[in-house]
């Protein structure tokens, strides 16, 4: 398997103790985040609770929600490296904390997804059903008809010196079939996060992300070694 995924979502859902927001106070929110580098959106809209920002360039989704107890930063189909994105989150975590008044968060989700590329094998699909699951001629005997998509789900809780939790899934990837999908999302539940401490944000997504493309990559890589 190929050791460099291809990463293709970020986010970050950080909450905080609910908040109330005008609309005035939400615009001017707006006009502060596209005066900070990176984060050049050019889409604004008022909604239920808060303000959804955003920007689109042929597939890729930047986009950032803001609601009356947390903040949402992500991209879809991303361009941006791992670090660009930790940079943004900063930035933006900086500006929320000057421009709406919020003072600490109380827990906070991320979410990497990526794709990993067989070179040993040419089909996820079997990959993941036989070598990995061993379902092989056992599938089709009973419901009559195959399958086309077969994955895992892994949770990991979170332990007494660990606060983030882990929810994995991989997946064969069904507009490659010689890709193989997968999904981490981890949640910190723990001490609140406070000004002194905002580094937790960005290292939180950083572990996330490396349980995703190191633990992950070394879990599959010794079944297509096996199979190879």
């Amino acid at each position: 398997m190929h050791p460099e995924p291809m990463n293709i979502l970020y986010r970050s859902e950080l909450v905080h103790p609910p908040q109330e927001y005008t609309n005035k106070s939400l615009q001017k929110f707006y006009y502060e985040l596209t005066q900070v580098e990176g984060l050049n959106f050019n889409k604004f809209e008022i909604v239920a609770n808060g303000a959804d920002i955003s920007i689109k360039e042929e597939r890729t989704v930047f986009s950032c929600m803001i609601r009356n107890d947390r903040i949402i930063l992500t991209e879809e189909w991303a361009k941006c490296t791992l670090a660009e994105f930790q940079n943004r989150l900063n930035e933006l975590v900086q500006l929320t904390l000057r421009s709406l008044n919020v003072k600490f968060f109380i827990a906070q989700t991320c979410v990497v997804r990526c794709l990993f590329m067989l070179t040993k094998l040419d089909d996820s699909r079997r990959f993941l059903g036989d070598e990995i699951c061993q379902l092989k001629d056992k599938i089709f005997p009973q419901f009559k008809r195959p399958a086309h998509l077969f994955g895992l789900s892994l949770w990991f809780p979170r332990g007494k010196e660990d606060p983030l939790a882990f929810n994995l899934r991989i997946e064969s990837f069904n507009e490659d079939t010689t890709k193989i999908f997968l999904e981490n999302i981890g949640t910190y539940i723990g001490q609140p996060i406070i000004p002194d401490r905002l580094n937790l944000i960005v290292e939180n997504l950083q572990r996330t992300n490396d349980f995703l493309v190191k633990n992950t990559f070394q879990f599959l890589e010794q079944f297509e070694k096996k199979g190879a």
